[in-house]
């Protein structure tokens, strides 16, 4: 990608880029060059960037936490669960349902279970109308009863983005 394309998808993505310093709309490939200038033209997804990488840190610490102090049963209704969450935004859940791309083994691997043990979780769940699985498509059909099994924190994304920067 040239350096004029990466002022094309600067501005396509609504960002103004100027420079501060001299006062002007950056319009040559030669402004672009500049990484302070990028920073400058994108403040506002820079610290939506920044809110991204910090609510990743606290998922990753909620998980960390309840290594060895939850059962099986609620770390894998609480992976199910963030992985519903992660895909609703991109359009990836319908009528609260997804495609897994992931084996119970990958499962396994990120819980600290063995496949069998995975398989074991789901089978109970599934018995219980928690979830409904068909292949690698995963349905939950009560996600409020799957989140109380979860036992996990309840976790809010930062709702009030007004102190955020204006795009530029």
């Amino acid at each position: 990608m040239t350096r004029l394309d990466q002022l094309e998808l600067y501005r396509s993505a609504g960002f103004r880029l100027h420079d501060d310093r001299t006062g002007s709309d950056m319009a040559t490939e030669d402004d672009v060059a500049d990484p302070h200038l990028h920073y400058i033209a994108a403040t506002q997804l820079a610290a939506r960037f920044l809110l991204s990488v910090q609510q990743e840190r606290i998922v990753l610490m909620d998980r960390l936490a309840a290594i060895g102090s939850v059962g099986s049963e609620a770390s894998v209704a609480s992976f199910l669960l963030d992985i519903k969450e992660r895909l609703e935004p991109i359009g990836l859940v319908q009528d609260n349902s997804f495609d897994l791309m992931v084996t119970q083994e990958q499962i396994g691997d990120v819980l600290g279970l063995t496949s069998v043990h995975v398989n074991r979780v789901l089978s109970s769940l599934t018995s219980r109308g928690l979830i409904e699985r068909n292949g690698r498509r995963y349905r939950l059909p009560n996600a409020d009863l799957l989140s109380a099994t979860a036992a996990r924190p309840e976790r809010q994304p930062f709702p009030d983005q007004d102190w955020l920067p204006a795009a530029r």
